[in-house]
């Protein structure tokens, strides 16, 4: 195999220079926020469930506050609706994974009532 000097590898050079920073976010925060205030069911689900812990915070990086769900340990922002197909290609299209794969992928990082049922359809 030969060694291509890092000065003349075009892609290496470019992927090496990719600030966290730099890379925009194809999930719109800021939607979220903006659709749990005016969810009809992100409402009730906030005041009738016992085992979910709502808390708003803050999200410095993408300069906005959300309910999430901290219960699990980790903080799970509710996603309404009309948002969730998105929020599902934008994970599921990282890697393709198969159904339990993307039922844990999305399931570890967003809440919305029946996601499992969801993705296996």
């Amino acid at each position: 195999m030969r060694h291509i000097s890092s000065s003349l590898n075009v892609t290496a050079d470019t992927l090496s220079r990719i600030s966290e920073n730099k890379i925009p976010s194809p999930i719109d925060y800021k939607a979220i926020s903006k659709a749990q205030l005016f969810d009809k069911e992100f409402q009730l689900l906030k005041s009738c469930s016992n085992s979910l812990k709502f808390q708003f915070l803050k999200v410095p990086e993408k300069n906005t506050e959300l309910f999430c769900d901290v219960s699990t340990g980790r903080c799970r922002p509710f996603v309404a609706k009309e948002l969730r197909r998105r929020i599902f290609e934008t994970l599921h299209n990282l890697s393709h994974p198969r159904v339990k794969a993307t039922v844990t992928l999305v399931g570890d990082r967003f809440l919305w009532p029946g996601n499992k049922k969801q993705f296996a359809e």
